[in-house]
């Protein structure tokens, strides 16, 4: 290429980038007088205070630095150390300049070291990035209109954030939380969901919904059917719904003995997925699993809060220094209107248990649903509650079918008043 060509596009493309350099400037200055109205006119008792705005209007840019609104008093109510807004300079202005909220296009938000002031907790959250990315478009008159219609315009909305904590939480202190424990339950390295609503499939969806965290992990995602017009004409069809929870550590540690319980947790996973159908306003389940773990589960208590609950559990005589749930499994599935309950069980300190059972349900009148078959074994009780039920069993004249050592209840008939195998009440 002639190198004089060379030399004009280079000249050119210097050019356009000093302009838009010098152009961004300008408009930088607006923006900023613009925000300082803005903040005025929300409230006399607000300030804002920028360190810097840069412009870019070849990139349809604008980003903030040091941006920060604290009231008169001194109290900083929101703060970010970097903020950066992809819309057009025109779009951007259009906003600041209305006085009301008349329409919102697409937009990308990102802030970096962002801090909120949160009043019903009286804290503050912390995210060390939060990315809100906005597409569609509402007007005012959506807004507005919402009871009687929905927008025309399908709207999505994504959410992404890393690093989230509160800042103080004296209510974890009073529960006797140590330092160490606050952190890691205080703590959230990543939070992200993708809302939507379909307008044509009259569909609202929650995609990908998750947050980690050192201690947990969370997974959900579902979707909302209907129809009709708007929040007051509109009427449920179908959900559909996974949720997913599951303890990342083991033997977890919180609370104190003498005040609120010490608890220690080893293992926590739960799993359930559900579709369920809307007649006449009323929900039918058409399908649902559970699955759920707990393992590991101490509680301890001393002094005063082990004196209160011993005085409860008087007639029983139960000692509440140590209370240990080994394992808690509770696994479900229901098709058809055929509810199956399989493996399911208790072992703890009090009583061990299993049950499983096979019931087909009546989805418009539950009350009416009946027991094909299901098995109750009870083993294992502690002595006060050993005590108990024989106690009981001498006043209604009657021993409780047994297996050995067991409490075995063979059950049929009527959900609210099933058959007991050997027993009459």
């Amino acid at each position: 290429m002639n190198r004089k060509v060379i030399l004009v596009i280079a000249i050119l493309v210097m050019g356009v980038m000093a302009g838009n350099w010098i152009y961004g400037n300008i408009l930088a200055k607006k923006i900023e007088e613009r925000l300082e109205e803005r903040v005025k006119l929300l409230s006399d008792d607000l300030q804002l205070q920028i360190d810097k705005v840069k412009v870019n209007p070849l990139l349809s840019k604008l980003q903030f630095k040091g941006l920060s609104i604290t009231s008169l008093d001194g109290n900083e109510l929101a703060f970010a150390k970097e903020l950066m807004l992809d819309m057009p300079y025109k779009e951007a202005m259009r906003l600041l300049k209305s006085k009301e909220f008349e329409e919102l296009k697409s937009l990308k938000l990102k802030c970096k070291d962002l801090s909120v002031y949160i009043e019903s907790a009286e804290d503050k959250l912390l995210a060390k990035e939060l990315i809100i990315d906005f597409d569609g478009h509402l007007t005012k008159e959506d807004i507005e209109q919402l009871d009687t219609a929905f927008p025309d315009i399908d709207q999505q909305l994504r959410i992404n954030a890393t690093e989230l904590s509160l800042a103080q939480t004296p209510w974890m202190n009073a529960l006797g939380f140590t330092p160490e424990q606050i952190k890691q339950f205080n703590k959230v390295d990543e939070l992200s969901m993708d809302v939507s609503f379909k307008s044509n499939k009259q569909k609202f969806e929650i995609k990908d919904f998750h947050i980690y965290s050192p201690l947990l992990s969370v997974k959900s995602n579902g979707n909302l059917s209907y129809s009709g017009e708007g929040l007051d004409n509109m009427v449920t069809l179908r959900t559909q719904s996974s949720f997913d929870i599951q303890l990342n550590k083991t033997g977890i540690t919180w609370g104190d003995a003498e005040s609120s319980g010490k608890y220690t947790l080893g293992k926590l996973h739960m799993k359930a997925d559900g579709v369920v159908n809307y007649v006449d306003d009323k929900p039918v389940i058409e399908s649902q699993t559970t699955a759920f773990l707990l393992e590991d589960l101490l509680l301890e208590y001393s002094g005063k809060k082990k004196a209160q609950l011993e005085a409860k559990t008087a007639l029983l005589g139960l000692k509440m220094d140590k209370v240990k749930l080994d394992r808690l499994a509770i696994n479900s599935s229901l098709n058809d209107q055929k509810l199956i309950i399989d493996n399911s069980e208790i072992q703890s300190s009090l009583l061990d248990a299993t049950l499983n059972a096979r019931v087909d349900i009546n989805a418009i009148a539950p009350a009416i649903s009946q027991i094909k078959h299901g098995k109750l074994v009870v083993s294992n009780l502690q002595p006060g509650l050993q005590n108990a039920l024989s106690t009981f069993e001498l006043m209604t004249g009657q021993s409780l079918p047994r297996d050995g050592e067991s409490i075995v209840l063979d059950m049929s008939g009527p959900v609210t008043r099933p058959n007991i195998k050997g027993f009459r009440y």
